[in-house]
This record gives structure tokens, C-alpha cells and sequence, in this order.
């Protein structure tokens, strides 16, 4: 299905677009056969009422409980929206059914598990609570004639009612959106590349510097907010990967499922500036994973991914030396970055934990290190 709302965009980023749908029951769809409204009407319930459930300790039984729902529909690219909608609902449903009791469960009931397959087949990624559901299509402006800030931001979906855990998925937002500039900027040094116009990729390279000093800058707004300790205690539990959890009433899911947990490494942005500035990283297991990643994000930012990868950048760039300054200059802009992302990481989860593994099951800090020192390598 052609998906319109996840083309990136430079006001928005990845983020999807328009703003997500923020009701079921405001979808043209809603009281059709293609969504039913005793279906809707029970899963905008749950999504309201799944942190009560949670700190009552009622939350497996009051999700077993959820009408059993196979979507049959031809889904047209106009429904991506309430596609979307249904894809995070029944995420967030799913993680609150396995993580919101002291015990994770090793089963999903057929209640969550038929539907959300096959919602999951239709947008084209894993039935995972993952980075899209949990920031790109959790979003909405407080006031809309603000900006794409922190401040100015909610979410729709959530599993605890901290402020910490809107907080911590609003930057993320707010880093998203903010990233358009870098991805418009990546196109056009493409774009300078291929006709070989020298100002066009200077300027491009600059607009790249001052999107990833932005996003930085952002990204240093998390501890306003989001405490460490609330984060890795009360919200990151939540956000793990599920290992051999049986999809019940699910035949083409034969025995239990394995999938990755919500992660920045699902985020499109820097995988985007790497393939764009021809950053290649060593091929092992780590880099394996990063590919893993990418089937977690929204089709449109995987081909946006390959397209970049197919730019002379890189090669443009070596070739001047005006260019290689202002190219090197990105790359340091880029480092800093992720020097941040593995400070932050250091401080929210691996100062408090003896297990070095993240929420997308991978060793993160020997992993963010490498990548630093690799991007450093990349230097002409």
C-alpha cells in the first residue's frame, strides 16, 4: 500500500503527517464494517484507561476481555491515518498485556494478537511496539500556532500517567521534527552532487551543521522532564523487546515470536545522514542489528535510506577541498550527536543496571562507542 503520510517531510521530518489521527471514532472509517464501532469504541477505552489497569495490577484481565476482531479490508492509502491509530492502540494494549504485571507473560490473547497481525501486515512492520507507534505517531501540538517544541507537545498514548514518560517521548518528537532541515539538506547535497555545483553542496553541508547542533540541543532537554531513575524503573520495563511470546489464534505464527523493543535505532534520521554522507560502518554483528532495525521503520524511510545511499557525496566532497572542509565539519556535528546519545544512555540506563543490554536487545554502550569511533574514521 502506497503510504503518503510517512513521506518525509522538512517541516516534520519522519513524523508522520498530517498529525496522527487522535480518535478512532473521528475516522470516516468508524462505524463501517472496516471498523466496527464496539471495536473502536473498546479500544480508545483501553488506550484511556491501560496506566489505571497497570497500577491496579487488572490489566491482563481487562484486556482479555477486548472484542475479538478479524480486519478484513482493502485498505486504501487515505486509511493510513486510522491505520496507524489501530497499529499503536493495539501496540500499546500488547506491551501493557506483557509487561504490566510483575511476571512477563509468554502469551498474547487472540483478542490483541489477530487484529494487530494483520493491521501489521498491512502497514508493512512487525505486530512490535516499536519507535513509530511509540514517537513518530505519538504526537500532538498543545497549542497550534506553536512550534515543534517540547513544551509545546503531547502524546496520545501511554502506559504510565508520569510526566516523565510524555516527556521523554516528546523530545525524541521534537528531534524528529526538527530533523526535516537535515533531511531536506541531504537531499539537495545530493542533488549538488549529481550536477556537480559546488555552492549547492556548501550550503547544503552548512544547513546539515546547524540541523545537528539543533537536534543536539534538543536532545539536552531530556533531563528537564524525564528523571533517570523514573525512566529506568517505571518506564523502561515497558519498552523491551518481547523473546518467544506465542501469538495466540495466529497460525501463520507458528510456535512463540521474537521481536525488537522500541529503540532509537528505529529512528530514520541518522541512518539517513549516514547513508547520505556515505558513512559506512564495519560490517559484524552490531551492524547487523542496525540493519535488523530498519523493518521497524515506516517503508517510505527505508527507501528514503537506500536513496540517500546511492548519492556521491562523499566522493564530491573529497575532490575539493572547500567542500572537504565543510563535509568534515558535518561529520564533527554528527559525532556530537551521538557523543550525547551515549552520554545519555551512560546516565539513564547503564549507570543503574549490571546488564548492558538495551531495550532493542543489543550491548548499546560497546555499540554507541563503536559508532563514534567509526564516524570518526570517516574524516577526509
Amino acid at each position: 500500500m502506497i503510504q503518503p503520510h510517512w513521506q518525509p517531510d522538512a517541516e516534520t521530518g519522519f513524523l508522520i503527517s498530517p498529525a496522527p489521527l487522535a480518535d478512532l471514532r473521528a475516522s470516516s472509517l468508524y462505524g463501517t464494517k472496516a471498523l466496527p464501532s464496539a471495536i473502536a469504541d473498546a479500544l480508545e477505552n483501553a488506550a484511556q484507561t491501560l496506566p489505571a489497569w497497570i497500577t491496579a495490577g487488572t490489566a491482563r484481565t481487562e484486556l482479555e476481555q477486548l472484542p475479538t476482531w478479524e480486519p478484513q479490508y482493502d485498505w486504501a492509502p487515505e486509511d493510513g491515518l486510522t491505520l496507524e491509530r489501530l497499529f499503536g492502540l493495539y501496540g500499546y494494549c500488547a506491551s501493557a498485556y506483557v509487561y504490566g504485571h510483575e511476571t512477563p507473560s509468554k502469551h498474547l490473547p487472540a483478542s490483541i494478537a489477530v487484529p494487530w497481525v494483520i493491521i501489521a501486515e498491512a502497514v508493512g512492520r512487525p505486530p512490535m511496539l516499536s519507535y513509530t507507534a511509540q514517537v513518530l505517531n505519538n504526537w500532538r501540538l498543545i497549542d497550534a500556532r506553536g512550534g515543534m517544541l517540547p513544551d509545546n507537545l503531547d502524546v496520545h498514548f501511554r502506559l504510565t500517567n508520569l510526566d516523565d514518560e510524555r516527556w521523554f517521548f516528546v523530545v525524541h518528537a521534537a528531534i524528529e521534527a526538527h530533523g526535516g532541515a537535515l533531511l531536506s539538506a541531504l537531499q539537495q547535497a545530493a542533488e549538488g552532487a549529481l550536477q556537480e555545483e559546488e555552492r549547492m553542496m556548501l550550503l547544503a553541508f552548512r544547513q546539515m551543521q546547524r540541523a545537528l547542533v539543533d537536534i543536539t540541543t534538543l536532545f539536552h532537554r531530556m533531563p528537564e522532564h524525564c528523571e533517570p531513575g523514573i525512566y529506568y524503573e517505571q518506564l523502561r520495563p515497558y519498552l523491551f523487546s518481547f523473546t518467544d511470546v506465542v501469538y495466540e489464534g495466529v497460525p501463520k505464527l507458528s510456535g512463540p515470536q521474537s521481536y525488537r523493543g522500541g529503540s532509537g535505532a528505529q529512528s530514520s534520521i541518522i541512518p539517513a545522514a549516514l547513508a547520505g554522507l556515505g558513512i559506512l560502518h564495519e560490517d559484524n554483528s552490531l551492524t547487523s542489528h542496525l540493519n535488523t532495525m530498519r523493518d521497524y521503520m515506516p517503508v517510505p524511510h527505508q527507501q528514503f535510506i537506500q536513496t540517500m545511499a546511492q548519492s556521491r557525496v562523499r566522493a564530491m566532497a573529497a575532490e575539493s577541498l572547500a567542500l572537504r572542509d565543510e563535509y568534515n565539519n558535518t561529520l564533527r556535528r554528527l559525532m556530537t550527536f551521538r557523543r550525547a546519545h551515549l552520554y545519555y544512555a551512560r546516565t539513564y540506563i547503564f549507570a543503574r543496571s549490571t546488564n548492558p543490554i538495551g531495550t532493542g536487545g543489543t550491548d548499546f554502550m560497546q555499540f554507541l562507542s563503536q559508532l563514534i569511533d567509526e564516524t570518526e574514521q570517516h574524516l577526509l
